[in-house]
């Protein structure tokens, strides 16, 4: 009976120590899937950010009015994005609840050069969403050269979560357990 009582205890510490993993992995995992799909509208957007690139340099500068005007189609509606539009140069991204129900806008700047600049803090997706490059304290998101080329899809580099408390939590997990 002494023993039987011992195995219960260990499988209650089992059962917390699963339960305490899980309201860890869990948020972390949702916000990695939402910023996976993020990045899916900032690649789509790409063709875009080229056509608007393209048709600045053939006008001497002058940013497209409308996707018309820059001679843009957009792609078809996808369960992460569900438009892409230029306005007055301006490409805004719309996502879908699947991948955190806002907008991120890319915004061009002509450098004397020719070169173009993207900024992408705009809009009304979370940060905690966005690639780093595209959160609120970074310049910008990436060039065009006049050449049309596109080198600033965005990327991923946030860990999701906020990583001190994982590790201290991991921490207590190890002094407790693991020693």
């Amino acid at each position: 009976m002494k023993a039987l009582g011992f195995i219960i205890i260990e499988l209650l510490i089992v059962v917390v120590v699963i339960g305490i993993l899980a309201t860890i992995a869990i948020p972390a995992y949702q916000d990695y899937t939402i910023r996976a799909r993020v990045t899916e509208g900032l690649s789509l957007a790409s063709a875009a950010k080229q056509t608007v690139s393209e048709t600045t340099q053939v006008k001497n500068g002058v940013l497209p009015a409308d996707n018309n005007a820059a001679g843009y189609s957009p792609p078809a509606a996808t369960p992460s994005v569900s438009s892409i539009n230029i306005q007055n140069g301006q490409i805004t991204i719309a996502y879908t609840p699947l991948a955190g129900n806002g907008t991120i806008i890319l915004t061009p700047t002509v450098q004397s050069g020719g070169e173009m600049i993207w900024d992408c803090r705009a809009g009304t997706l979370p940060d905690k969403y966005r690639p780093s490059t595209c959160r609120g304290g970074n310049a910008t998101q990436g060039t065009n050269s006049g050449t049309g080329g596109d080198s600033g899809a965005g990327g991923n580099s946030g860990s999701g979560g906020n990583s001190n408390t994982e590790r201290d939590w991991l921490w207590w997990l190890w002094w407790l357990f693991g020693r």
